[in-house]
């Protein structure tokens, strides 16, 4: 599942950090270690996770695949534990080639959560793992370039279920506190496949 999440609602405006506080959910990923095609370990990979959520790649640098390689490029993260994974937001770059993001896949391990959607209207993807339980977190783009300002990967670092927030209330109704929790910290609006932006 890809959502669209509006921007302002994600990072730090002076863009000193990029954490979000989202209830019941930890942010994993931050200064953990990385790994991506074409380089050594935790290196290239780490600047996808050092806070910095700019997407003008002229003022930052981002995480991005090795040189001019269009195929196979991936990004892995190491949460340095075993976690039940929520929710991944994927910074994409906006200054330019914003939609080689287009197809890029998120995975917990090798459990796939869903594939981004280009929307030119979106700067940040987020990306529904439902309590996925894994130790990494991987970003594979088998057909462009792979670049990655920022990726925050939240879960719950107790590993805890995240319902055990709702002891005592059905499954429906645990869903329908979260969702609409979601929405009001992020004003989430679903990405329909009737945009032709890409």
């Amino acid at each position: 599942m890809c959502l669209k999440v509006e921007i302002s609602q994600i990072h730090n405006p002076n863009n000193s950090g990029g954490s979000t506080s989202i209830k019941g959910l930890d942010l994993l990923s931050e200064g953990k270690p990385t790994n991506m095609k074409g380089y050594a370990y935790r290196t290239e990979g780490q600047k996808a996770v050092d806070g910095k959520v700019d997407g003008n790649t002229r003022r930052t640098s981002p995480a991005s695949s090795k040189g001019n390689s269009h195929t196979n490029n991936w990004w892995e993260v190491y949460l340095q534990g075993t976690y039940p994974i929520y929710l991944v937001l994927v910074h994409n770059r906006w200054d330019r080639n914003a939609e080689q993001i287009h197809g890029a896949e998120v995975k917990v391990g090798s459990t796939s959560c869903g594939t981004i959607k280009y929307h030119r209207d979106v700067k940040v993807y987020a990306i529904n793992c439902k309590g996925t339980k894994g130790s990494t977190v991987r970003i594979e783009q088998n057909k462009n370039n792979l670049v990655l300002p920022e990726v925050q990967v939240y879960g719950r670092a107790g590993g805890g279920d995240l319902g055990a927030f709702y002891t005592g209330q059905s499954t429906g109704k645990f869903i329908e506190h979260f969702l609409v929790y979601i929405l009001h910290i992020l004003y989430i609006i679903f990405i329909t496949d009737q945009s032709s932006s890409y």
